[in-house]
């Protein structure tokens, strides 16, 4: 890899782009589920939920992942492209947009595409602003702690997940 490609790859905001493209492709990956049955980056189960347009089972589903993720990413340096994106954007962000009823967003793949990286840019944002705050010289080794607690609060939160 070249030094400039490096260089690149390790600017903060480079990492809020990164977010942007792939929050827009996995909240668009749901116009695609919902208009031809294919696609999704998340869990199986939510693709039943998604299917039948279950928002609140869904969203209960996918909150304890997204916030365990977004808090552990400052933490470890990045973020679980799992849980957060693909879990958080792909299934818990879509959910909040159907119960609001805003379902036509889901239904336009423009539309998707852009408020999935609006999304992914917020999400990219509020992670390095959690790793600016954290004083110098602290070393973050809680994701020890945080292993496995998305899947602890998405049982919680969900009892039928």
């Amino acid at each position: 890899m070249g030094k400039k490609l490096k260089d690149l790859f390790m600017q903060d905001w480079f990492f809020i782009v990164i977010m942007a493209i792939l929050g827009a492709g996995v909240y668009t990956t749901t116009n695609m589920y919902l208009t031809y049955g294919v696609g999704t980056f998340n869990m199986v189960t939510s693709n039943i939920y998604l299917s039948e347009r279950d928002w609140i089972t869904m969203g209960s589903m996918g909150i304890g992942i997204y916030l365990a993720r977004i808090m552990e990413g400052p933490m470890v340096g990045l973020i679980d492209i799992g849980g957060g994106v693909m879990v958080g954007i792909g299934t818990f962000l879509v959910a909040m947009t159907g119960m609001l009823g805003f379902e036509f967003i889901l239904d336009n793949f423009y539309l998707s595409l852009l408020v999935g990286g609006i999304l992914g840019l917020i999400q990219g944002s509020a992670i390095m602003l959690i790793r600016k705050l954290i004083p110098a010289g602290i070393t973050a080794s809680g994701s020890d702690i945080m292993m496995g607690v998305g899947h602890q609060m998405s049982a919680y939160c969900c009892p039928a997940n």
